[in-house]
């Protein structure tokens, strides 16, 4: 049997669950991924997603992007640097 809404203790639940930062940290990816999809499926292959709106849907804060694209830039950098020598 389908219900339409949640009872108020499932709510509760759900609330502590997505706002836990074990829940948010084993499935960032996932979420990142149905973003991705989602974008996909409806053919916004030019759209941009501002970084405060990307933010906002995977439960994170604004600068958690730029955190992730400067441990890439710096690991690539790394990588390089040893290659040469």
């Amino acid at each position: 049997m389908c219900k339409d809404r949640l009872t108020d203790t499932e709510e509760v639940e759900l609330d502590k669950l997505v706002r836990s930062k074990k829940f948010l940290n084993e499935n960032l990816d996932r979420l990142i991924a149905w973003e991705i999809w989602q974008n996909f499926c409806f053919g916004k292959w030019n759209s941009e997603v501002q970084n405060k709106d990307f933010c906002d849907k995977m439960g994170v804060h604004s600068l958690y992007t730029y955190r992730v694209i400067d441990r890439v830039k710096e690991k690539a950098e790394n990588y390089i640097k040893n290659l040469s020598q």
